[in-house]
Formats: structure tokens, sequence, C-alpha cells
């Protein structure tokens, strides 16, 4: 059974390994795997949702953990949390197109005005001294990533499985980059 960690601890966890308790760090969990005992019996004991919130600071419920933990697809909001999380955060420089953004049908502006409708969805919500853009572009059945470069309007389209950039996905990942680069246009390159 894991005990989750808190803040006021530093994400220190406890492993109750047959009535032996380990402490460990976030680091050690980091680089090893943990297998969490679910089952019914373990009534009092912490959610995984609340180990991963705890331990790694990554705002995700029960739901989104459980498709990750049963091999299912990784929805739009894990995908964000962990980018948030392990590279946005602390980093001025960056920002995050947030993947429910394949989701919206209309996307017409991005400003510092934040009640406008058909709004681009980032993180942080406005930012005029980013330098690079992460988008992560959810085609069917895979996830694909597009950064970019706010200074040489260039934009790299990166897919794992060497799938080609196609509409509508090309299209809207133009109107974002132009969104994020005052209404410039923004080449787009393939890796």
């Amino acid at each position: 059974m894991i005990q989750g960690g808190t803040p006021q601890n530093n994400g220190i966890i406890t492993i109750d390994n047959d009535g032996k308790k380990t402490t460990v760090s976030d680091e050690t969990i980091l680089n090893h795997v943990i297998v969490i005992d679910d089952d019914d019996e373990n009534i009092d004991g912490p959610r995984l949702d609340e180990v991963v919130n705890n331990t790694l600071q990554i705002p995700l419920t029960l739901y989104n953990l459980n498709k990750v933990k049963n091999k299912e697809y990784i929805d739009d909001v894990t995908i964000d949390s962990v980018i948030n999380k392990d590279v946005i955060q602390g980093n001025p420089d960056l920002l995050l197109v947030s993947a429910t953004v394949w989701e919206q049908r209309i996307i017409e502006n991005w400003g510092n005005e934040r009640r406008l409708p058909n709004r681009l969805p980032t993180v942080p919500r406005y930012s005029m001294t980013f330098k690079k853009a992460i988008i992560p572009i959810h085609m069917p059945g895979h996830w694909n990533l597009a950064i970019l470069d706010k200074d040489t309007k260039i934009c790299t389209f990166y897919c794992t499985l060497r799938w080609p950039l196609r509409e509508p996905f090309y299209s809207k990942l133009k109107l974002i980059c132009s969104l994020l680069c005052d209404g410039q246009e923004c080449e787009i390159n393939f890796k």
C-alpha cells in the first residue's frame, strides 16, 4: 500500500511492504515502477489520483489516471497536465496551447481579454513574453506535437509515426500559429 506525500512533507511517501514501512522521495518514485494495490480491501488507503496529485503535483482525476492504467487512450486533460507540470511551469519563455483546442470548432481570437468568445485556450492564459509555444495535436488514435518559435515564425511538427499533417489539422495549426504571432503568417516544417 502507498501512502501519498503531501505538500507539507515535500512529496515523501511511505510504502508499506508486508508490515515494513519504507520512506522514499519523488526522485525515487520517478525512477522505479510502483505497483499500487487498489483492491476493495484498501478502503482507507489513498486513491491513485491522490498519490499522483500529492506526490507529483499533477492535478489529474481518478478517471484520467484509470485511462492510463487500463492502457486506454490518453485524454487532453492528461496531456495538458503533464506538459504543464514537466515543461511549462517555471519556464516563462514557454506557452502551452491546450490540447482541448482540437475539440473547439471555432477559434477566432487570443489576447488579454478574458471574456472573448471562441478564445484560444493557453497556459498561461495570455503572455506577450513567450518565445516558444508547445502545441499538442490529437489526430485520431495518435498524439503529435508542434513547437512554434515566435521569433522566427516557424512551427515544427513532430510525429513519432511519421504521419503527414493533413486537413483539417494543417489549417487549424496555421490558424493557431497566426493568432499567437499577432496575425502574421507562420511556416510549418515537418520532422
